[in-house]
């Protein structure tokens, strides 16, 4: 018959057996299920990277989604003000490194500064023929004169800003000289009682001794009349 101690050791051994043989089998439990999931994924591999691509192509779309589309609406704004104002993408600085480009500028400064004060006189500036003057074509130097005259009577205290970042200067083998620009045109319109203003694409070409041949309006934009100057 055993003793005491010999029950209670064979009892502490076996408890210690059987704990050994629990951490084991937890143990394989683990190291299968980890196999498991391993032969899922070496068998599967194309799903999880395909898993992965749209994930990462989910964050791609979100970040892209307000930053670029932000990104895309200032470019559009960008390029919709410098069609506007810059229609020739040549700037007023690069014009004034020009001397023959700086004088032209000066000679259509002043053409306007007297048409804004009632000084303006056709023989200061343009050719004795001229090839157009605004809407009329083929007219003597008087007669721009005559033109103007009557232009004056309707566009009442005309007065023409002229846009600094929007000019082309060209020069042809004739020495014939372009300027094409925009100002933004103002005056009151007795025909209609009303102010004008507008923005106005403007043609000066110039012959070779700088007179003014062509005076054109090609195009206009955003043109507003109202009853009081604005």
């Amino acid at each position: 018959m055993e003793s005491n101690e010999d029950t209670s050791q064979t009892a502490s051994n076996e408890k210690a057996e059987m704990s050994k043989a629990i951490k084991k089998k937890k143990s394989k439990g683990k190291t299968t299920r980890l196999r498991r999931m391993l032969n899922r994924l070496e068998n599967n591999w194309p799903f999880a990277i395909g898993s992965v691509i749209v994930a990462i192509g989910i964050v791609a779309t979100g970040v892209c989604k307000y930053g670029c589309q932000g990104a895309n609406e200032i470019k559009t704004g960008f390029n919709n003000i410098k069609s506007y104002f810059n229609p020739t993408n040549t700037t007023y600085s690069k014009i004034l490194k020009d001397p023959e480009g700086k004088i032209l500028m000066e000679i259509v400064r002043n053409y306007y500064s007297d048409v804004a004060y009632g000084k303006f006189k056709a023989t200061n500036y343009f050719a004795s023929h001229v090839n157009r003057y605004i809407l009329v074509n083929d007219l003597s130097v008087l007669q721009v004169d005559s033109v103007y005259k009557k232009n004056s009577k309707d566009f009442i205290s005309p007065n023409c800003d002229i846009l600094d970042s929007a000019f082309l200067f060209k020069k042809d083998e004739s020495n014939t000289k372009t300027l094409d620009f925009w100002v933004k045109m103002t005056c009151f319109r007795q025909s209609r009682g009303k102010y004008e203003s507008c923005f106005v694409r403007v043609e000066f070409v110039f012959d070779p001794t700088d007179k003014i041949i062509v005076l054109n309006e090609l195009k206009y934009k955003d043109l507003k009349f109202s009853a009081e100057k604005g």
